[in-house]
């Protein structure tokens, strides 16, 4: 309602690709319709690829002992792309301990035109040549910036700066009211952003275009800066992890899947 409105466009025919370390549960996907009081949610499947081997399992120790399901991320990943196309025609959910293994699956697979990743690794710092596979083939990587604030030694991790993808950052969103249209939206001050020297890339191009970089942005007018877009991110957010509704979550990682569902609408 506050980005597209009700217009025609829902996302039919488009596929997106969700990006993850780590696997979920299916009904925790299903409680969260169920908590929010949807009653009919997007009748969008989800198939899951886990990758060279990996389990696809969400199944990760915790202090007791016991073994848990912390897959908040993954679910609100999942819920949020489908949430900005409700009319999609799959997600496809890639897990895998390789950040490189799951771009190459991805890029090999090529049935996602959209691909939406919430999570950094020093892992995913040198897979150019997959990025320029995507772009020549049409697809989209849509990128969260993080949330540890102006990027830094310890703010930064990769791929966030590649210019050859979608770098997105958080809002503060205010709507007319629940569900309601947009009102007005600042920059969220935990958003990842900026720009860094160490990450080694050059201003792009599309960046140079006049009124990009401004004395009021303080852009850098020799390096890359981001995000390139944003969406809301504040703490005022939903998932489910573990068969628990949490509230007042925020992080770039709505921002991310958000966007990736709005470029669906194409």
């Amino acid at each position: 309602a506050a980005y597209y409105g009700s217009g025609p466009l829902t996302g039919a025919g488009q596929t997106i690709a969700v990006f993850s370390f780590d696997g979920y549960k299916r009904d925790d996907v299903s409680l969260f319709y169920s908590k929010l009081g949807i009653a009919n949610p997007p009748n969008v499947p989800v198939t899951d690829i886990p990758v060279n081997g990996y389990s696809g399992v969400c199944d990760s120790a915790d202090g007791s002992g016991l073994s848990t399901c912390d897959d908040g991320e993954q679910v609100l990943d999942i819920a949020n792309s489908i949430g900005m196309a409700p009319g999609a025609s799959e997600v496809l959910f890639y897990s895998g301990q390789s950040g490189p293994d799951i771009l190459n699956q991805i890029a090999t697979d090529n049935l996602a035109k959209i691909i939406s990743c919430s999570w950094g690794s020093t892992s995913l710092g040198g897979d150019d040549v997959l990025f320029q596979e995507f772009q020549a083939q049409g697809q989209t990587y849509v990128n969260a910036t993080g949330d540890s604030g102006s990027y830094g030694a310890k703010s930064w991790l990769p791929p966030s700066l590649n210019p050859l993808i979608l770098q997105v950052g958080g809002t503060d969103l205010v709507t007319g009211g629940a569900g309601g249209a947009w009102v007005s939206e600042t920059a969220w001050p935990d958003a990842g952003g900026g720009f860094y020297a160490p990450a080694g890339y050059s201003i792009p191009d599309y960046q140079q275009l006049a009124g990009v970089v401004t004395a009021t942005n303080g852009a850098s007018s020799t390096l890359r800066n981001d995000p390139d877009v944003s969406a809301e991110a504040n703490f005022d957010n939903p998932t489910v992890s573990n068969g628990a509704l949490e509230k007042n979550v925020g992080g770039t990682s709505y921002a991310a899947p958000r966007w990736a569902g709005f470029v669906a609408l194409r």
